[in-house]
């Protein structure tokens, strides 16, 4: 491109022309180059001071926005997604590979900015990733209660609660009953990985009815008080 020279005397206007070049291809910068054009015994008149320059590229501003995902607890990863944004070429990060963070965590739960990207360094792009949540969902739990319904005993007597195998099954005020009566019992059921389970039944303990018999007896009156 063509270069301002300054300072010529005026009659000199015009016959001494300057050229600056300069060529860069990746981010960065570099100094320009000059060539000063005119007749040689003109030039000798003048000391050339060059104030060149630099030609700067700058990183192009690339984006990677990372999907948020989720899966059932006890369950594989699925494949990570996400979108790229702002490359000149495709290849130009390389591989995107979208991971967690957290690969070792199983537990139920919701966890923020744990899926991100991994990509090849390039100078030529100022890259931002935006991160994403991932989530473990906690599984249904087939949970069913029977009451008790019977007569007094004497013996003690609850409801019944099928739940899983390793399921914890918890009584809010005991589970144990024997006087007659009518009891309301609540409970939780709990189980790793699996949503709690609350529920009540009943019990009920009909009062037993007993019969008192006394044998009759004849006697003849003798003025006297008689016991039977």
């Amino acid at each position: 491109s063509t270069a301002m020279v300054k300072g010529l005397a005026a009659s000199d206007e015009g016959k001494i022309t300057a050229a600056a070049t300069g060529s860069i291809i990746n981010a960065g910068s570099t100094a320009n180059t000059a060539a000063v054009n005119g007749d040689a015994e003109l030039l000798k008149n003048y000391t050339v001071l060059e104030q060149l320059g630099t030609l700067t590229v700058t990183a192009k501003e690339a984006t990677i926005t990372v999907k948020s995902a989720s899966k059932n607890y006890g369950e594989n990863d699925p494949e990570f997604e996400g979108t790229v944004k702002g490359l000149i070429n495709e290849s130009d990060l390389g591989t995107v590979v979208y991971t967690r963070t957290n690969a070792s965590v199983n537990a139920v739960g919701n966890y923020e900015g744990v899926l991100t990207a991994e990509y090849t360094e390039n100078g030529n792009y100022k890259v931002t990733v935006t991160p994403a949540d991932f989530e473990i969902k906690a599984l249904d739990m087939s949970v069913t209660a029977e009451g008790y319904e019977g007569i007094y005993d004497g013996l003690s007597h609850g409801i019944t609660v099928n739940a899983p195998e390793g399921a914890e099954v918890i009584f809010e005020k005991g589970n144990e009953f024997t006087d007659a009566g009518n009891y309301t019992v609540n409970y939780k059921v709990t189980k790793e990985g699996h949503k709690t389970v609350e529920g009540s039944a009943e019990v009920s303990i009909e009062a037993r009815s007993i019969t008192l018999t006394a044998k009759s007896a004849e006697l003849d009156w003798t003025g006297e008080k008689l016991n039977v």
